[in-house]
This record gives structure tokens, C-alpha cells and sequence, in this order.
């Protein structure tokens, strides 16, 4: 269970005593060290006795001296946790004031459970603010609870510290569940790797729903049992923010539970395994989808200008051919002066066939993003008609707006093979792309790829590993 509102509240004053006093203890088990070798040497006792004597008291120093640091140690883990639990304070305080204001809402401290005003008598402007307004708050709730489970964690650890026991397993915490039901994050783990992943980016800790959209999509591990622990593979770039405009998501996945692949290899062949299956996503469309439910997804933050592209492993169903392995997106971006965006991705199976890959036989398109004055974005381009493909937009106070859904024209398990050959436009087809001032974008719309669909030219900036060093600032076109 999430600690509640109240208690996260009041901890960080009591965190705070806890760590004084265990600085207090530490400066007592020094003092007592610094006594017994005192004693040590200024005794005379002499014989076996004597020289017992003496080896007993160093031991119990070096005890002391154990202790002590292990305090020391303890008392800087929890002013850490201090420090970010007054942080949490602040945040629950401008939480409960935002709640207070017109249209004022309650929130319970005990529950942690927000509950709107009647709403009967108000127009329906004030009744879409009130539901925009109980969502974002719900929301802000469960980060602040995701967030205390991590420093609750961390304090459970500085405690396990100070008197010399082994850490405790926190994996087997309960999820905390967000206000749609679904969850965040399988245990604190993934929380802290999907923090410290977003603050080797950011440079900040994650905060808002939407900076915890960006937290997972960064993640570098892999939580679902059938990926068998095999890693994403993560693309970045940067580009010109634009505020108020929030995070546009657009997810790629298989909805059959399984697919069929074909020989990637003369191994496979040998060894008899010429159409082997790997598993799909087995599902519809679904704003709130884990980010692991997808086989690429690409998240475009506007609030702080990075663009992410997640792949997730392929796994084959029958565990051979190495069990789960993700290949690497080659996806390309280019801003327009406007604030326009387009987007150029190719995506492949880690388990294809070279030749299919060869022949552009991959999950691939170019879409352009076209924001508005008013906060919203535009979306569409020309993408392959398998698999799936579903786009959103995120803005902090407000509902999930969906940009695009276009379902894979065969969910059966042969559609891999019989659809990545064709393309069709998807959102608004009256959204031009940008046009990058570089000769290799005219080059090649003067050579058409032999193969069909679009082509792919390393004509706009190619997005890379954040964890390999810094990623790329997005050129402009026009």
C-alpha cells in the first residue's frame, strides 16, 4: 500500500530527526572507540590475562568504529531521503491548493482519493473543467505515490544501514495502480532505472505524468517475462521545445498473439525451422498501454524538446534462435521553422531475414507532426499498412486525445508477411512534411526506391543511444 498524502506530508521533519540521531550515535560510537583504545594503552596489566584483556577491548573498538560508520553512512542516505521527501511535501501542498481552487475538488489525505463536486447545476464548460481537473489531480497523486515508494525504498535501506542487516527485497512491493487501473511499473526497481535514465537525459529528476511517460520510454531494461530480460534498444535526439503542447505518443505493435517469421539464417534452415513464430502484442488500441506492449513507439516531448524511440525485443515463441533480441530503429528527424516535425523511421524484426530488410520489407513511414497555437498537434503521413499503429497526445490537465488509430489490415499471424510491402497515408493527408534545404532530400525524390514505398536517405538527423553520450540537436529546414 502507497503511503498516504498525510503521512508523506509529515515525513520529512521526522526522516530528518532519524538522521540527526543517528549522527548523534555515530559521534557516541567514536567517543566509546577513542575509550577503549585509551584503555588499552594505558594499562599494565600483564600475563594472559592481561594481553585478553587488551585484545578484547580493540576488538570491541574496531566495533565501535564499525558502527559508527555505518551511521555515518545511514545519516547521509536519510538526509537524501529527507531532502527529497520535503520536496515531496511541496509538491502534495501545491497539489491540495490547486485542489482548493475554482472548481474546487476534495481530496481525501487519508485515501489519497480525489472526489469532484456535484457538478448538476454547472454549465458544461465548468463540467469539462472539473473532469480534466479530478484526472490531472489523480495523476499528480499517483506520481507523489510512486515517488514515496522510491524514497520509502531508499529509507528502508539507510535503516538496514545503521544496524548492520542485509537490505530487504523490495521486489515483491505492491504496484501502485494509477487512476485507470493499469500500472506504472511492476516494482520500485523499474521506477528508480526509469528515473535515473530520465535524469541522464534530463538533468532533473522525472515529476509530471508526462515526465514519467518519458522516464519508461528511456528505461533500458526489459520487465515483461516473455522478453527473458533482453534489452530495448532507445534512440534520442533534441529539438526546439514548444510548452503547453505536451508529449504525442505513436505506438506500433502486432495485436495477433503471435506471428509467423520466416528463416533468417542457414541455421535455421538446417535446423528445420523455416517459419518459426515470434509473439505480436495481443491487443487493441489503448492510450494508457504499458510501454513494453508495443514493438516500437515513438514519443516526441514538446514541453522539453526530446524525441524517443523505443524498440522492444522480438521474442520468438518456441525460445530458439536465442529467445529475444531487439534491433536497433534507424529513424531520422527534421524541424521545420514553423515548429513542424517529420519524423522518418525503419524498423526491422532482430530475427529477419537479411534480404527481406534489404528489400525495405520493414515496419517503416514518414509522418510529420504540426502543432497549434491553441496546444493541440496534427499528425499524418505514409506508413506501412501492417502492424498497428495508434498516436496520442498527452497534455498535463487534460484527457488523452487520440491524433490517429489505423489498425493492421491483416491481424491474422501471416500478416508480416503479406502486408510490410505497401504503404497508405495515415492522420491528415494535407500535412506536408518538412522540406530539409539539402541535396539528398532532392536526390531523392528524383530516385524513387525501386522496391516501393518511401525511401530512406541519412538526409535529416539520425537519433541515437542516450546511453552512450550526448544525443543530437535536430537541424531546421523549411
Amino acid at each position: 500500500m502507497p503511503l498516504s498524502i498525510r503521512e508523506l506530508r509529515q515525513w520529512a521533519p521526522e526522516i530528518t530527526e532519524l538522521a540527526k540521531t543517528a549522527r548523534e550515535s555515530a559521534v557516541n560510537h567514536s567517543k566509546s572507540a577513542e575509550f577503549y583504545r585509551g584503555l588499552v594503552k594505558v594499562s599494565t596489566w600483564q600475563g594472559h590475562g592481561g594481553e585478553a584483556a587488551k585484545a578484547g577491548m580493540d576488538a570491541t573498538a574496531r566495533d565501535h568504529d564499525a558502527a559508527a560508520e555505518n551511521l555515518v553512512k545511514s545519516a547521509t542516505k536519510m538526509e537524501h531521503c529527507a531532502g527529497e521527501a520535503h520536496d515531496i511535501a511541496e509538491k502534495i501542498n501545491g497539489i491540495l491548493q490547486d485542489a482548493d481552487a475554482y472548481p474546487a475538488v476534495e481530496i481525501n489525505q487519508d485515501t489519497n482519493q480525489v472526489t469532484p463536486p456535484d457538478t448538476s447545476n454547472m454549465d458544461k464548460d465548468t463540467k469539462a473543467k472539473v473532469a480534466a481537473k479530478v484526472t490531472d489531480l489523480q495523476e499528480r497523486i499517483a506520481a507523489i505515490e510512486s515517488t514515496g515508494e522510491v524514497v520509502d525504498g531508499d529509507l528502508a535501506r539507510a535503516i538496514a544501514t545503521a544496524t548492520d542487516t542485509p537490505e530487504p527485497d523490495l521486489k515483491d512491493c505492491a504496484p501502485t495502480p494509477l487512476p485507470d487501473g493499469t500500472v506504472r511499473k511492476d516494482d520500485p526497481a523499474r521506477v528508480r532505472a526509469a528515473a535515473a535514465a530520465f535524469e541522464g537525459v534530463y538533468g532533473r529528476a522525472p515529476v509530471s505524468p508526462n515526465d514519467w511517460r518519458m522516464a519508461d520510454a528511456l528505461n533500458p531494461n526489459s520487465y515483461a517475462p516473455k522478453s527473458h530480460g533482453a534489452p530495448p534498444e532507445i534512440v534520442a535526439g533534441r529539438f526546439t521545445p514548444q510548452p503547453g503542447k505536451g508529449v504525442v505518443r505513436s505506438n506500433m505493435f502486432i495485436p495477433a498473439e503471435k506471428v509467423v517469421n520466416t528463416a533468417k539464417d542457414l541455421e535455421d534452415l538446417q535446423r528445420g525451422r523455416f517459419f518459426p513464430n515470434n509473439f505480436g502484442d495481443h491487443r487493441g488500441p489503448d492510450a494508457n498501454a504499458d510501454v513494453e506492449a508495443s514493438r516500437v513507439s515513438v514519443f516526441v516531448d514538446y514541453e522539453n524538446g526530446v524525441v524517443v524511440t523505443r524498440q522492444n525485443p522480438t521474442v520468438n515463441v518456441d525460445g530458439q534462435r536465442g529467445g529475444a533480441m531487439a534491433g536497433v530503429p534507424e529513424v531520422h528527424v527534421v524541424q521545420g521553422q514553423g515548429g513542424r516535425m517529420t519524423i522518418d523511421y525503419n524498423t526491422f524484426d532482430a530475427y529477419e531475414n537479411p534480404v527481406g530488410k534489404a528489400m525495405n520489407l520493414t515496419v517503416n513511414g514518414r509522418v510529420t507532426l504540426d502543432p497549434h497555437a491553441d496546444g493541440t498537434v496534427g499528425m499524418g503521413g505514409s506508413t506501412t499498412i501492417y502492424p498497428s499503429m495508434e498516436t496520442y497526445q498527452y497534455r498535463d490537465g487534460h484527457a488523452p486525445v487520440q491524433l490517429q488509430w489505423d489498425p493492421a489490415n491483416s491481424g491474422s499471424q501471416y500478416g508480416p508477411g503479406t502486408s510490410l510491402s505497401r504503404h497508405h497515408w495515415v492522420g491528415d493527408a494535407t500535412i506536408a512534411p518538412v522540406r530539409p534545404d539539402m541535396p539528398a532530400w532532392k536526390w531523392e525524390l528524383e530516385n524513387a526506391n525501386p522496391f516501393g514505398g518511401d525511401p530512406f536517405i541519412d538526409h535529416t538527423t539520425r537519433l541515437t543511444d542516450p546511453s552512450k553520450g550526448a544525443i543530437p540537436t535536430i537541424g531546421t529546414g523549411r
